[in-house]
């Protein structure tokens, strides 16, 4: 992993990542430098991290990665345009200025995290979710898009105006309903 980070962050120099291998074995961590994953590797063996960073899209992100898409906090990530579409494990998008998750993943094999950011809808998101489904502190006015099944917890915050029952209604929580 030593030598791949090594070369990325080289590549990041130049604000993008082009010139990266096309495939990385293990994990990912894009330098916070970075504006543009153009010319990224389209597969990461293991996580794919990009946290606080100057992207503005997804766009140029691994087609495949083995296990955890990260990328929050990003505050001028606006669209999960290039994301995904299968992620094996969590699919974090918390913290960014997101009004849409359209282009984001269809399947997450894990949780699924877009709190924090500016969705009055659910609209893009996955139809299923194995893990934990948290959209809290967003200004949700629609449950449209919502996940058709979560295995684990829906998390969202007290100020929502949507009931237990009203999520239980448009989707099959295997969890508990959290209020936060």
């Amino acid at each position: 992993m030593g030598i791949a980070k090594d070369l990325i962050n080289k590549m990041a120099e130049g604000k993008d990542l082009t010139g990266s291998p096309k495939t990385i074995t293990g994990d990912l961590d894009v330098p916070e430098d970075v504006t543009s994953l153009k010319g990224g590797p389209t597969k990461v063996g293991s996580s794919f991290f990009c946290i606080n960073t100057g992207l503005t899209s997804l766009e140029g992100a691994p087609t495949t990665v083995g296990n955890d898409f990260i990328c929050y906090n990003n505050k001028k990530l606006t669209s999960l345009k290039g994301a995904p579409k299968t992620v094996v494990g969590d699919f974090n998008c918390a913290g960014n200025k997101l009004t849409s998750l359209k282009g984001g993943p269809t399947t997450v094999g894990g949780g699924f995290s877009c709190s924090s950011n500016k969705l009055t809808s659910l609209k893009g998101a996955p139809t299923g979710v194995d893990g934990s489904f948290n959209c809290s502190f967003n200004k949700l006015t629609s449950l449209d898009g919502c996940p058709k099944s979560v295995l684990a917890d829906f998390i969202i915050d007290k100020k929502s105006r949507f009931t237990e029952e009203q999520i239980r209604a448009v989707c099959d929580v295997k969890g508990k309903v959290i209020q936060v």
